[in-house]
C-alpha cells in the first residue's frame, strides 16, 4: 500500500506449483478444469514500476479435490456441440456447460439426456458438477414433403407423395412415352427452368414437382 506512484500495486501473478498461470487484478481466483491432486500456490505482486515481488506471498494453498467425469455424446453423427464429444474432468462444484448447435433446415435440437432421464429443452445445458454425468444431446432430422407427379404419358423412376429429410439428395428420371416426348418438370410451380429429363436437388424445401409430358 505504497504512496509511492512507482510502488502502487498493479496486478498480480497466480503460481501454481512455482509455474506462472495467470495475470489477475482481482483477489478471488478460480484454477478452472483443474485434474485432481495437490498444488501448491503463491501470487506474486506487480508494481506500476514494473518491478516483481516474487518473495511476498499472499497466500499457500493445498488442493485435494474430488474430481467427476462427464461423457458428453450425441444421438445422431451430423449433430454439433460447443464442445467436443469425449469424456471431461470437473472438480466437485464446478460448472459444466455446453450449447447445442442445430442446423438451420437440416437439424432440430429436441432435449438434453442427462444420466438417461430428459431435462430441459434449453440450447445452453449449465451443470453443477456434483456426481459423474452422463450427457447426451438429443437432435432430430428437419423432415419436408416431396409430391412427385406427372401430365401425359411417360414414366418415372419415382412418384407419390412422401415425407424425406432435409439434405436428402435426389434424382428424378423421366421417359417418355411411345409418340410422346419429355417436355419440362415444374417445380414448386416454376416450368420455366427445368428442362432437362434428369432432375437432381438436394432437399431444403417442400416440394411439389411434376414431369410434363407433351404428345
Amino acid at each position: 500500500a505504497s504512496q509511492d506512484s512507482l510502488f502502487q500495486l498493479w496486478n498480480y501473478i497466480v503460481y501454481r506449483n512455482d509455474v506462472a498461470i495467470d495475470t489477475v487484478s482481482d483477489t478471488v481466483y478460480v484454477d478452472e478444469e483443474l485434474p485432481v491432486g495437490n498444488y501448491t500456490y503463491y501470487v506474486a505482486a506487480v508494481y506500476q514500476s514494473g518491478l516483481v515481488s516474487e518473495t511476498n506471498t499472499v497466500d499457500v494453498a493445498i488442493a485435494d479435490m474430488t474430481v467427476y467425469t462427464v461423457r458428453l455424446s450425441v444421438n445422431l453423427p451430423e449433430a454439433r456441440l460447443s464442445l467436443d464429444t469425449g469424456v471431461y474432468n470437473r472438480a466437485a462444484g464446478q460448472v459444466f456447460e455446453v450449447e447445442a448447435l442445430p442446423e438451420e433446415n437440416r437439424l432440430v435440437f429436441e432435449h438434453w439426456l442427462i444420466d438417461g432421464q430428459e431435462t430441459v429443452d434449453s440450447l445452453v445445458l449449465h451443470r453443477v458438477v456434483e456426481a459423474d454425468l452422463s450427457v447426451l444431446a438429443v437432435f432430430d432430422y428437419v423432415e419436408y414433403p416431396v409430391s412427385v407427379s406427372r401430365e401425359g404419358q411417360g414414366e418415372l423412376n419415382w412418384e407419390g407423395d412422401s415425407v424425406a429429410r432435409a439434405g436428402s439428395e435426389w434424382q428424378l428420371e423421366a421417359t417418355a412415352a411411345e409418340h410422346w416426348l419429355f417436355s419440362h418438370w415444374v417445380v414448386n410451380g416454376d416450368s420455366s427452368t427445368y428442362l432437362s429429363f434428369m432432375l437432381d436437388f438436394v432437399l431444403e424445401t417442400s416440394m411439389e414437382i411434376k414431369a410434363v409430358f407433351v404428345e
